[in-house]
């Protein structure tokens, strides 16, 4: 299959959108990991005179970090979403290609999905 110019510019741009995408999701996932730990620890510790008031400091920290790595996570999957819709809408025959290139399906699976 022959790709013309413009077709290969929005399969880049979805791929690109693709990866920011992913990056965003595992950073969102790290954060919710490092809130979980902060409560574990603010509740353990967090009542004792000399440390707790640093416990829940920390523990507002990961919450402010997991509200911008959430927030950044779904600006990136809109992105993505739209790369990949504008890319269909001027050029059908790339959505068999992204299924292909982008989420690893084979052709048979892209048809029954």
């Amino acid at each position: 299959m022959e790709i013309s110019t413009g077709e290969l510019e929005h399969l880049v741009n979805v791929a690109k959108a693709y990866g920011v995408r992913t990056d965003a999701r595992a950073r969102a996932k790290d954060a919710k990991v490092e809130v979980e730990k902060a409560e574990r620890e603010e509740r353990h510790y967090g009542g004792f005179a000399d440390c707790g008031d640093s416990y829940r400091s920390a523990l507002d920290e990961a919450k402010g970090v997991m509200s911008a790595a959430v927030s950044s996570e779904i600006r990136s999957e809109k992105a993505f979403k739209r790369a990949r819709l504008t890319a269909i809408e001027q050029h059908p025959r790339l959505e068999q290609l992204i299924d292909e290139l982008v989420y690893d399906r084979p052709k048979s699976a892209s048809k029954a999905a």
